[in-house]
C-alpha cells in the first residue's frame, strides 16, 4: 500500500454521532474486530469506554469501562493492537496501558518536549503531545524548545515502547488545527474552526522533504453541517484508512484517497 500520497478528503458515508460533550477523543483500534474506545473531556482523564459499533456508541452500549491508574491530558490518546497510549497529564511522559489485561506497562519521557499548553495546536486544550497510527505503526508528534515550536515527529518501537527514530520540522506547531500519518508523511490542517480549511503542511519523513500546500490543493470540509466548527482531534485509521475527527461534540468521519508515489 505504501508509499502513497494522500490527494482527497471527503465525507463518509458513516454515521454522524452526536456525542453532546463538546470535546473528547474517539479511538478506533486499527486491527480485525477492534473495537471503538472513547475518552471525555481534555483533562483529569482516567477512564476510557469500549464500544463494538458506532450504533453501540451512540445508543451508549459499551463493552467496559476502565478506570485507569494514571491521569491523561489532551485529546491526542490513540488505541494500537490493544494498547491505549496518552500523554501523562502534567508531565512530558508519554504512557502505555494494556487495555486486554488491564495492566499499566510503563511510561516513556519526550524529553524536551511541551506540556500543559506548552507547544499546543491552535485550540489549546492540552494538545501539546500527539499520537499517530498509520501503515508504517505508531507515532508521536509534539514540539519542543529545542525545535524553536516547531513539529517533531518521533517513531515509537512498539516492541520495547522506546523511540526508535525523531524528524523535526519546519511546521510552527501552535499555526495548525490538528494532524495526522499516513504512509510516514505527516498531514498538517490549516485550521481546526475554520471550514472548509486545506491541508497546509506536508512532511515526509521518507526523504525530510517539508512542503507547504495551498488551500486549493487538499480541502477538507472540516465539518458537515455544522456551524460550530471546532475540531479538537483528527487521525487516521490505517485499516478502513479513514479520519476520524471530534468536531464540536459530534463525531465525524472522512474518507480520503491516496495516489502512488515513487520511492
Amino acid at each position: 500500500y505504501c508509499p502513497r500520497i494522500l490527494t482527497s478528503i471527503y465525507p463518509s458515508k458513516d454515521r454522524v454521532v452526536k456525542v453532546g460533550i463538546a470535546v473528547g477523543t474517539i479511538m478506533k483500534d486499527p486491527i480485525p474486530s477492534g473495537l471503538y474506545w472513547v475518552t471525555y473531556d481534555f483533562s483529569d482523564i482516567n477512564e476510557v469506554v469500549s464500544y463494538k459499533t458506532l450504533e453501540d456508541f451512540e445508543l451508549d452500549i459499551f463493552q467496559e469501562k476502565l478506570k485507569l491508574p494514571f491521569f491523561c491530558e489532551g485529546t491526542g490518546h490513540t488505541v494500537y493492537k490493544n494498547y491505549f497510549y496518552c500523554q501523562k497529564m502534567m508531565t512530558n511522559k508519554i504512557v502505555r496501558y494494556n487495555l486486554m489485561e488491564s495492566r499499566w506497562l510503563g511510561e516513556l519521557e519526550l524529553p524536551g518536549a511541551g506540556a500543559h499548553n506548552a507547544y499546543p495546536y491552535q485550540s489549546d486544550r492540552f494538545s501539546d503531545i500527539d499520537f499517530a497510527t498509520d501503515e508504517y505503526g505508531l507515532w508521536v508528534i509534539y514540539a519542543s524548545s529545542a525545535s524553536s515550536g516547531n513539529v517533531v515527529i518521533s517513531k515509537i518501537n512498539e516492541d520495547n515502547f522506546t523511540i526508535s527514530e525523531t524528524w523535526t520540522t519546519l511546521i510552527p506547531k501552535r499555526t495548525v488545527g490538528n494532524t495526522f500519518m499516513i504512509c510516514g508523511i505527516l498531514y498538517a490542517t490549516d485550521s481546526y474552526t475554520n471550514s472548509p480549511t486545506y491541508i497546509k503542511y506536508i512532511y515526509n519523513t521518507q526523504n525530510g522533504g517539508n512542503k507547504e500546500l495551498k488551500s486549493t490543493e487538499i480541502t477538507f470540509t472540516n465539518t458537515i453541517r455544522n456551524e460550530f466548527v471546532s475540531n479538537y482531534m483528527l487521525d487516521y485509521n490505517p485499516l478502513d484508512r479513514k479520519l476520524y475527527s471530534w468536531n464540536h461534540g459530534r463525531i465525524e468521519i472522512y474518507s480520503t484517497m491516496s495516489s502512488t508515489i515513487d520511492k
